[in-house]
């Protein structure tokens, strides 16, 4: 490990062209970006080029920030970015003149000196023994700020789930974008990648043939108008082009078809090869998917799980399911190690209870350094120690169909597909000799300092409850009878967006402070600003209106009723209106003989931030085709052009299933003054009732 000093510069470069040929040099040390303003009256072109040895200089294009959009030349006035990470020099040069005087003006950053902590780098996966030093490499942080390791710490090295909602494996990106050869760096023109790009996705040129040298992972979204890929793009320069980006790298057949949450994989009836992958790691990691495969024909191959890179070589190493014969009550688990066909093993697993690979089942695969587990529909049926992939090898996530000869078609189809990779605490272990002690600590709440964690006599951890929050969940249910996009609510709500003086009446006379009905209701909401939580009980007086006391109401969480009279229930509708005394509209309503709303959303105050750790949802269509899909979706409070955005996977709910529950270990982060609130679309135009509710706290 070593300390690397690195001062950059702060003070503004100003110069002047006049003539063609004529240079002015903005160099700054190892300066990663450039800002280069221009103005005056002139007429020409000006190159912006950079070297490494100050003799060789080559050009590079630059990013208007008034059109947002590459330029190989500059030739009006305005502000540019040049991006000039590990160039030593850099300068603007006439390339061409007629005319005029141009004033340049450009800005770095320095005034401060930092330090860069650098660690060994290795050829490959360190610790493997194999590994060589290569030279050093910077300490990296995630996205909280928090250092990134590789240990034996509880560490989340890349989960990732699809429910392939949409219509299509690839998603056309609004605007065009910006590519240069051998930079990670992607700048784009009229672009929303930080709503439509995902760290670890893969993006692709529109142009480009669907293949492992035309996808690039992402590693890293910066702006709308800027981005950061794993690694430098390898493909041609250009700009202003069309793209793609996709969860997967897509290659070798036609493109894989989604329809109602559902990715069918064709094998198509030629002799050939037909494959999507993901990037991968070494183990341990889980993979989950729910799958089925529409027959077993010979002269076949499928294969799902981590697979070596080698396309449809059936002896890569890898550890996968495998489809293969005639026989649709069995299933494969194949274990290799090389390519040898000594270092393979193959599991036949018998499925019982009448299942059979045509119906969707749920399969796992759990891989650590040692052992290999096949787990269909939560059951154990295989397990090797034998032949299993090195612990440092990188298998690709993968689904492939291999064709020996001319078949008919078969299809693949995948409900979900679930990868979770961790780095985990090792407490226990297998040593016979003398057990490796480890030791685990915790940091105190008010001083910060590390302290060792105790157990008690049997050896459990000694823990005492976490305090601060509380855990909390919110519920509602829909009644349906088309196929749309529909917010679970019993009754109706219309949100508003600004503060007010609200009033509470009953449609019955039995709702008041003596009656036999509802007499009491508390309101729980949030102001304009997105401040609160706020409550204020209200006294009923039939139907006549009550004003409330607080004029600064306007998100509603929920309204309950707190008291009733001797029919223990209301006995009309409840409702809360936008104006006090007389005139406006309904906000939202309490339905006879309940006794609260049932909306399942929930407001985030500003300064919270809502940790939603699962969704429940169900309902009671009967029908075994029909389905419903449930969302969570989120949108900030009073920002002007501001969308509704999915935050959740999406649950897929059959005709006369039970209630299906989505745990988060990882919970879903919402920031507020924001709204979250559950949807559900059902897939035909029925009647029917949709259940739902999540959990969530607030720290």
């Amino acid at each position: 490990m070593g300390i690397e000093s690195n001062t950059e510069f702060e003070a503004i470069i100003n110069g002047t062209l006049t003539a063609i040929g004529q240079t002015v040099d903005i160099s700054g040390p190892n300066g990663s970006t450039t800002i280069v303003q221009l103005s005056g009256t002139w007429s020409g072109t000006i190159a912006a080029e950079v070297s490494v040895d100050g003799t060789n200089f080559i050009s590079i294009p630059s990013l208007n920030q008034a059109t947002l959009s590459m330029t190989a030349n500059i030739t009006v006035n305005g502000a540019y970015i040049i991006t000039t990470a590990g160039y030593v020099h850099i300068r603007l040069r006439t390339t061409n003149w007629i005319s005029g005087t141009a004033t340049i003006a450009a800005y770095g950053s320095d005034a401060v000196t930092t330090a860069a902590v650098h660690s060994q780098k290795f050829s490959y996966n360190f610790p493997d023994p194999a590994c060589m030093p290569v030279g050093s490499s910077p300490l990296t942080s995630d996205e909280d700020g928090r250092l990134e390791t590789h240990s034996t710490v509880l560490t989340d090295m890349g989960t990732f789930r699809d429910d392939f909602s949409g219509t299509s494996m690839y998603t056309s990106l609004t605007g065009t974008l910006n590519f240069i050869n051998g930079s990670p760096f992607i700048t784009g023109a009229g672009t929303l990648f930080s709503t439509e790009i995902k760290r670890g996705q893969f993006i692709r040129k529109s142009s480009d043939t669907p293949g492992e040298t035309t996808y690039f992972e992402v590693k890293s979204v910066e702006s709308d108008v800027a981005l950061t890929l794993d690694g430098p793009y390898i493909g041609t320069t250009a700009s202003g082009v069309a793209t793609i980006v996709s969860n997967w790298l897509d290659y070798s057949g036609t493109a894989p078809a989604i329809s109602n949450s559902i990715v069918t994989l064709s094998s198509g009836t030629a002799a050939g090869f037909r494959r999507i992958e993901r990037e991968n790691r070494y183990p341990p990691y889980r993979i989950q998917f729910k799958a089925a495969v529409s027959q077993r024909i010979a002269n076949q191959t499928i294969r799902i799980g981590a697979i070596g890179d080698t396309d449809a070589d059936s002896s890569a190493v890898q550890a996968c399911v495998v489809f293969d014969g005639t026989d649709d009550t069995k299933v494969k688990l194949r274990v290799a190690s090389s390519t040898a066909s000594a270092d393979m093993v193959e599991i036949i697993c018998n499925l019982t209870g009448g299942l059979r690979t045509s119906n969707y089942l749920t399969y796992e695969l759990d891989l650590t350094k040692a052992t290999i587990s096949l787990i269909i529909n939560n059951k154990i049926l295989a397990q090797v120690t034998d032949h299993v992939p090195d612990p440092y090898a990188v298998l690709e996530i993968a689904a492939d169909i291999t064709n020996s000869t001319t078949v008919t078609n078969t299809d693949i189809k995948l409900d979900y597909f679930f990868y979770s990779r961790t780095n985990r605490i090792e407490v226990k272990n297998s040593f016979v000799g003398e057990p490796i002690p480890a030791q685990m600590y915790g940091t105190v709440a008010a001083t910060g300092l590390p302290t060792p964690l105790q157990l008690d006599e049997n050896g459990n951890l000694i823990v005492t409850a976490v305090t601060g929050f509380n855990s909390q969940f919110t519920f509602g249910d829909v009644a349906t009878a088309s196929g749309t996009l529909t917010a679970l609510r019993r009754t109706a709500y219309a949100p508003q967006s600004t503060n007010g003086q609200r009033s509470f009446d009953s449609s019955s006379a039995n709702d008041a402070a003596a009656g036999t009905g509802a007499q009491q209701v508390k309101i729980t909401y949030l102001d304009q600003t997105g401040a609160g939580p706020y409550t204020e009980v209200v006294t009923l007086n039939g139907t006549s209106r009550v004003n409330t006391v607080a004029s600064n109401i306007c998100f509603i969480e929920r309204m309950l009723v707190t008291r009733v009279g001797s029919g223990l229930t209301t006995a009309g509708t409840i409702t809360l209106y936008t104006l006090p005394t007389t005139g406006g509209t309904a906000i939202g309503t309490i339905a006879p003989g309940e006794d609260q709303t049932f909306w399942a959303h929930h407001y985030t105050p500003i300064g919270k931030t809502t940790k939603i750790t699962g969704i429940q949802a169900s309902n009671d269509q009967t029908a075994g085709s029909s389905f419903t899909l449930v969302v969570l979706r989120s949108k900030p409070l009073n920002l002007v052009g501001a969308v509704e955005s999915q935050v959740s996977d999406t649950i897929k709910l059959y005709g006369g299933s039970s209630a299906i529950v989505r745990s988060y270990g990882s919970p879903i982060s919402i920031v507020g003054p924001a709204r979250s609130l559950l949807y559900c679309t059902p897939s035909a135009n029925s009647n029917q009732n949709t259940y739902g509710s999540f959990d969530f706290f607030e720290p």
